[in-house]
């Protein structure tokens, strides 16, 4: 009885060796585990404060720099500054990751964050008429103010600069359909950059006095917003600078006075950049109510024609037979990025375009139109849309940029696409001035960056920033699946391994 009393105190002390055995070895992979779990995140927090180094599960992926962004950073040559500032760098985590990823993506990018309640005179750097720089604003700048440095050049973006928010739509219901906000930091901010290594204060100049088209208050905002200063004037009391200036021609009504032409003359010839918009049919007279204007223009072997281009394929048209949907070129880094976005042009009453060999003028088409389509003359009534004995047949040219030395010049058949807001609206026709002006004054690559919607009053998906379906099921996966079917396994194989000893 002894001897069996003595076997089971040994058996109970075995167990319980092994129980205590087994209970510190799950406590220690549980604190192993947790000491992981810990470390992980310090160390990724760490990481993404210092390189910007984050991953951006969002559907409109906020952080992630396109590759309009990348080329303009690998062009760097010298250092750029980025402030945000605020009270907390989490008041605008789009914002400021953003700003982690361009520091990340460039060692000439240096980000900082200030906060502004303990740098008082930080911002007087940067606001010297002393208007106020809000909290939760960008400034770029080439020099580092947060140790005092006088800047050269700096670009200061105001909250309402890096949002974007469109006005309410409503259906015939009254249901609210579209109520965006956009997101396009990334736009300001690539182009302050651009802007600030160029050195260069470009100006857009409207031409007026020969009852031109105005340009809408969109069309000026977008010009600021992209770091043109812009100006309205008939060049009576003032020259062109052919370094900084683009002068933008929409629908002139008249003639060219002999002033006028002499000084935009003298501009090309000194390389300047200008953009015509011709409407034909503004004019019921004859060839030569636009001689001086067509002079400039035929120093470059290009023709604005008397005529009213009309479209046979529905395909090629828009609600209209007038409104013609032109082929885009694939060759042109004006009309590419218009094409990789999916968006439309639309040019109504266009005329055509002659293009002549010149010496030393450089062409590309830009626009053309379909082989059915045909053209009749502007100054006919155009009573009819059919096609007739006498008109001519396509396709024609509508868009094309010369080039003469360094003087560039573009030419549309149709002042659709700026003189009116309808025509500005659409974002292909929108884009088509953009890059126009972009290309020709080397800004190209900041301009055509995309805009990314925040949310919607309507779209739960933005509203509650879902991410894509796939993220979505994987960290849903993740979280009610992956995670506790790993966990039922370890406690499984804990389970059957003490059952069996």
């Amino acid at each position: 009885m002894g001897e069996r009393t003595a076997g089971m105190k040994k058996t109970s002390l075995k167990c319980g060796a092994r129980r205590r055995k087994h209970a510190f070895y799950a406590m220690s992979f549980v604190a192993a585990a947790t000491m992981l779990t810990i470390a992980a995140n310090v160390g990724f927090a760490l990481l993404d404060a210092a390189h910007g180094l984050c991953i951006d599960v969002s559907k409109e992926k906020y952080s992630v720099l396109t590759d309009e962004t990348n080329s303009i950073l690998t062009e760097l040559n010298r250092d750029v500054y980025l402030y945000y500032t605020g009270k907390d760098n989490g008041d605008d985590m789009r914002v400021t990751q953003l700003l982690k990823s361009y520091a990340a993506a460039s060692s000439h990018v240096i980000y900082r964050f200030v906060d502004t309640s303990s740098h008082l005179g930080f911002t007087q750097l940067y606001d010297p008429q002393q208007t106020g720089i809000e909290q939760g604003s960008v400034i770029v700048s080439d020099s580092d103010g947060y140790s005092g440095e006088m800047p050269t050049h700096y670009e200061v973006l105001q909250k309402e600069d890096l949002y974007l928010s469109s006005a309410p739509y409503y259906d015939e219901r009254g249901r609210l359909v579209s109520d965006y906000e956009y997101f396009r930091a990334e736009q300001k901010i690539s182009s302050a950059i651009s802007c600030i290594m160029t050195e260069q204060n470009l100006r857009a100049v409207f031409l007026c006095g020969h009852e031109e088209a105005a340009p809408s208050e969109e069309l000026l905002g977008d010009l600021s917003g992209l770091f043109y200063n812009t100006l309205i004037s008939d060049l009576a009391d003032r020259q062109l600078n052919s370094m900084s200036d683009t002068l933008i021609v929409i629908s002139p009504k008249s003639d060219l006075s002999e002033d006028t032409y002499e000084k935009i003359k003298a501009f090309f010839r000194q390389g300047g950049k200008g953009i015509f918009f011709i409407d034909s049919v503004v004019s019921q007279t004859n060839d030569k109510a636009f001689a001086r204007i067509d002079e400039l223009l035929l120093e470059f072997g290009l023709l604005a024609q008397r005529n009213v281009i009309v479209g046979e394929d529905p395909a090629h048209t828009y609600m209209s037979r007038t409104n013609l949907v032109p082929s885009l070129s694939q060759d042109s880094p004006v009309t590419q990025p218009i094409i990789d976005s999916g968006l439309t042009t639309v040019l109504s009453y266009a005329g055509a375009i002659t293009v002549s060999y010149v010496d030393d003028v450089e062409t590309s088409v830009l626009l053309e139109t379909d082989a059915s389509s045909y053209a009749k003359p502007a100054e006919q009534a155009l009573d009819t849309c059919s096609k007739q004995a006498g008109d001519m047949t396509g396709p024609f040219v509508i868009g094309v940029l010369a080039k003469k030395g360094n003087a560039q010049v573009a030419l549309f058949g149709s002042a659709s696409p700026v003189g009116t807001q309808a025509g500005y609206g659409i974002p292909g026709n929108r884009r088509l001035l953009l890059n126009t002006l972009s290309h020709i004054n080397g800004r190209q690559k900041s301009d055509i960056i995309p805009m990314r919607t925040v949310c919607s009053a309507y779209d739960d998906a933005y509203k509650l920033n879902i991410p894509s379906d796939f993220e979505k099921f994987f960290y849903i996966g993740l979280t009610a699946a992956a995670i506790p079917l790993f966990v039922l396994v370890i406690g499984m194989s804990k389970w059957c391994r003490r059952r069996h000893m």
